[in-house]
């Protein structure tokens, strides 16, 4: 009989559990994802700059949460699609419901502990890098189904990281809040504005930015998040992104969108071509 040792040796040397969680330490950053890196794409205003110094941590004491679907295995050669999650909390997990449809759709999830909406916006878009960059050390991921997706404050990140991203990300999901490069007018309120928080990137950039899909999100009882999604989108169309849509959940007050939203909204991301 095996000593209970052997045992826990034997479990800790396993492959992880298929459609199980994950958490670990990333094995080492992204060569996008250092501040200086991040300043080469977007200029952050000089207290943004030393708030993100600031929040710096040490490799090791980084936490990266990921779900493998249902189904995963370590020896297959089947590729998987890859959801880069933003939360707007502190843990870094996709919301419960969402799993089922990462099991059917192969998607491997994975975002970071720590990157709340408290952080500044370099860290969270430097812990959303290194994630990616870890899932794709670890996992065969199809660079074509790279997503990014966030909720509330990390809806906003999400918009960051499609616009200044956009050769790393085929797709945005930003569900209960969204940010843009532009002022976005107030529906009903003629000369009031909104203000836009993303430094619009150059040309090329913001070109194929254009070209991916995006999907706004909002509740239809989270009045602020869906009138701005709306709005946002009418700009995004008036500036050549021709593949966006605004979508309003019946029902839903500000909390992350139920599996079946998700799902529709993977399906428009995947589809759009």
């Amino acid at each position: 009989m095996r000593s209970a040792l052997a045992l826990t040796l034997l479990l800790a040397l396993a492959p992880p559990a298929a459609g199980g969680g994950l958490a670990f330490a990333p094995a080492e950053r992204s060569s996008l994802s250092g501040l200086e890196q991040q300043l080469e794409r977007i200029p952050y205003a000089k207290e943004v700059q030393q708030a993100a110094r600031e929040a710096t941590r040490p490799l090791d004491k980084e936490r990266l949460r990921a779900y493998l679907p249902r189904g995963y295995r370590e020896q297959s050669t089947k590729r998987y699609g890859l959801l880069v999650w933003v939360s707007p909390g502190r843990d870094g997990r996709i919301p419960r419901g969402w799993r089922k449809t990462c099991d059917r759709r192969g998607v491997i999830a994975i975002g970071a502990d720590d990157a709340d909406n408290s952080q500044p916006i370099p860290r969270r878009i430097g812990l959303a890098l290194d994630g990616l960059a870890e899932a794709r050390r670890r996992w065969r991921i199809d660079p074509e189904r790279v997503l990014v997706a966030g909720f509330s404050g990390g809806g906003n990140v999400a918009c960051w990281l499609g616009l200044h991203y956009p050769e790393l990300f085929r797709g945005v999901l930003a569900c209960g809040g969204c940010d843009s490069y532009a002022p976005i007018p107030v529906p009903g309120r003629e000369g009031s504005f909104w203000r836009g928080t993303i430094p619009q990137p150059p040309t090329a950039r913001f070109a194929l930015a254009r070209s991916r899909p995006w999907v706004l999100l909002a509740g239809a009882e989270d009045a602020l998040p869906r009138r701005q999604a709306g709005a946002v989108a009418e700009v995004m169309r008036r500036d050549g992104f021709a593949r966006v849509e605004a979508v309003v959940v019946p029902q839903l007050t500000h909390r992350p969108p139920p599996a079946e939203a998700f799902a529709a909204a993977l399906e428009a991301l995947s589809s759009a071509d």
